[in-house]
């Protein structure tokens, strides 16, 4: 980990580290291999040593460069984990929660870019939004209330409430939801972009996933949860005078945020931004007005806080929402209000890149730049441009941490 976070400033490292993650990935096949062949595979440390060593590995290629083996060791751990739930007898439900927690998160990291490695909540989803519209077809209304109760969620105690992420210190939930609103907007832009005809009962079922998600994330409420879990006597210490808890609540309201924006983005008949304050704004209005809030409360986190890490991903969210698009005699936009948030975001991360490993935050700012670029190269026709288009034709890529 230490090598991927220099090699992009430190000269000896840039030519030791090919060798050095060479024999990292070929260490842990072998520790894959090895644990295979054991009649108990999952007994002892050598299962939670090896699913450290591919944390550690998938989770800091992307400092040094973007690795097209991310998905290859997410997978390889998502399968330690299936066998070691299954195989041993004596799972330690901590240990194992916190393993799954930090899957969760590396999910997340995945949907962001071309890599999304487990659509499997989505297609969770589709399928029931789909079963829930013929049994209302058939007029099958115990069948249509029963699925319509059922929620497909996560392992409820990897992704409940605040409970705070074991890799990223925030909530697994809206960790969780944010990546499969991501996952979800990959999918309805690629069905945009494909040539072949897709059918308007897809188009629905993905905008009946948006709704459903943006209800969970608007039902969040992490003040709340936390002072719930005080009044039970579980009070919540971060232990860094650095990063307060208020900081972690600020994290986990830009995640859902951020979620709510991207939904936004790729579906412009997404109702209910009302609840944002956004009232009979254009589309447009929503989506800069989500922006600047998701800005506002960014910039609630100070540049040495210890959640400054996760924020690049964040910001790239925000600047997606701002374009500058010929505004009718109707809407309430300004180039003024667009280009002072678009600063505001560029002098955010020109403080973190002197603090935090050069490479990712200048992926980050070099993504933003061309998504902008194009955005203003395209004038009234931007509001038909995507930012996950823009980043896979610019190959300006990486986990983002």
């Amino acid at each position: 980990m230490s090598a991927a976070a220099l090699a992009s400033t430190v000269p000896q490292l840039q030519t030791l580290f090919p060798l050095l993650e060479s024999r990292a990935g070929r260490a842990i096949a072998q520790g894959v291999s090895r644990i295979q062949t054991l009649p108990d595979p999952m007994a002892g440390d050598s299962t939670t040593d090896l699913l450290f060593a591919l944390l550690a590995l998938g989770t800091s290629l992307h400092w040094a460069r973007p690795s097209r083996h991310d998905h290859v060791l997410y997978r390889t751990a998502r399968s330690l984990m299936g066998r070691w739930q299954i195989s041993s007898s004596n799972v330690e439900p901590l240990h194992f929660a916190f393993f799954e927690q930090a899957l969760i998160h590396w999910e997340m990291l995945l949907s962001i870019s071309n890599q999304t490695p487990d659509r499997s909540k989505i297609d969770t989803r589709r399928r029931r939004v789909q079963l829930i519209r013929r049994a209302s077809v058939s007029l099958d209304n115990d069948a249509c209330g029963y699925l319509t109760s059922f929620q497909p969620c996560a392992d409820p105690e990897a992704s409940r409430g605040t409970r705070p992420n074991s890799s990223c210190g925030i909530s697994s939930e809206v960790v969780d939801l944010f990546g499969q609103a991501l996952t979800l907007c990959r999918s309805a832009h690629a069905r945009q972009t494909d040539d072949k005809a897709y059918c308007d009962e897809d188009v629905e079922c993905e905008l009946a996933i948006a709704h459903e998600l943006q209800r969970e994330l608007l039902e969040l409420d992490f003040e709340k949860t936390v002072q719930i879990d005080e009044f039970h006597g579980f009070p919540l210490y971060t232990g860094d005078k650095h990063t307060p808890l208020l900081h972690h609540i600020y994290a986990a309201e830009a995640y859902s945020l951020a979620a709510l924006l991207q939904l936004q983005i790729a579906f412009d008949r997404l109702r209910g931004a009302a609840a944002l304050g956004a009232g009979s704004m254009t589309q447009h209005e929503q989506v800069l007005l989500m922006s600047a809030q998701l800005v506002d409360i960014l910039e609630r986190i100070p540049p040495d806080s210890g959640l400054r890490c996760i924020q690049m991903v964040l910001y790239i969210t925000a600047a997606a929402g701002l374009k500058h698009i010929p505004r009718s005699s109707d809407e309430n936009v300004s180039h003024a209000d667009v280009s002072g948030l678009r600063n505001a975001v560029l002098q955010r991360l020109g403080i973190l890149e002197r603090n935090l490993p050069r490479r990712p935050v200048r992926a980050a700012m070099d993504l933003i730049k061309a998504i902008w670029t194009s955005y203003d190269a395209s004038g009234a026709r931007a509001s038909g441009i995507q930012w996950l288009r823009v980043m896979e034709e610019t190959g300006c890529q990486t986990l983002f941490w």
